[in-house]
């Protein structure tokens, strides 16, 4: 995983400006990126089988094992996060209301008006 995550930071590095270069180097981001779900799935799918192991086999409560399951929903996050922004294209613009869109001076005032 480690290394197919550091495949990705290396490709993401590349800031040419030859508009045929950075669309190669896109494709190539993109395919480092599925690879590195592929991995992050299958090591998800043994996360879930050692999760069951432990609940049914070994009698653990589900109270011990709500660390593993926060693991598990940050994986999904993520996955979906890569798959949608990266794959898929989506951006995250900035809305209206969005923090950052306030100036910085302003924002403590504005909390001390509510």
């Amino acid at each position: 995983m480690k290394k197919a995550y550091r495949r990705v930071q290396q490709l993401k590095r590349s800031t040419s400006k030859d508009e045929a270069k950075r669309e190669a180097r896109q494709g190539e981001i993109e395919q480092a990126y599925r690879h590195y779900l592929e991995l992050a799935g299958d090591f998800l799918a043994r996360v879930r089988d050692t999760r069951a192991m432990l609940h049914i086999g070994c009698s653990l409560p589900v109270a011990m094992l709500t660390e593993l399951d926060a693991y598990i929903a940050d994986i999904e996050r993520q996955s979906d996060q890569i798959r949608r922004r990266v794959l898929r294209g989506e951006r995250r613009g900035r809305q209206p209301g969005d923090h950052a869109s306030i100036p910085k001076g302003e924002r403590g005032k504005m909390n001390s008006l509510r």
